[in-house]
């Protein structure tokens, strides 16, 4: 698995240049042109915490939640939140910052207290409490 993120985290991608613009200019130029690079890997953590009084807003006492399982809408990842309650998704999906969807299911004996997927751009968070049944 580390291999494999390792291999991913060094793509890079060209956005919205031809194969042609990777060829240098016959002539020299003061400006600088040339292809736009960037980095195509996006960072999206699901976090659960044990929402103790069920309002749906984590609280500095509420503790985080293991066994909360989180997938990402239209990849098919999938991940449980470990001990400190979060799984991290790497995803490789061109230049422009995607909107992942993150969803949420509650381990056994649990249920959410906040909604069950959460949109997010970009790199970013989601965040899901989860009280007892």
């Amino acid at each position: 698995v580390f291999a494999l993120v390792l291999v991913l985290a060094l793509v890079l991608v060209a956005c919205g240049t031809p194969a042609a613009a990777f060829v240098a200019p016959a002539t020299a130029s003061k400006t600088p042109t040339g292809p736009t690079w960037c980095d195509a890997l996006w960072g999206v953590e699901a976090f659960a915490w044990l929402d103790t009084n069920g309002d749906g807003q984590r609280g500095g006492a509420e503790p985080p939640l293991p066994g909360a399982t989180f997938g990402i809408a239209r990849y098919s990842y999938r991940g449980v939140s470990d001990d400190a309650g979060r799984t991290e998704f790497i995803i490789l999906n061109g230049c422009t910052p995607p909107t992942f969807t993150v969803t949420a299911v509650p381990p056994p004996g649990y249920r959410l207290t906040t909604p069950d997927r959460v949109d997010v751009k970009g790199d970013g968070w989601a965040y899901f409490g989860f009280a007892p049944q």
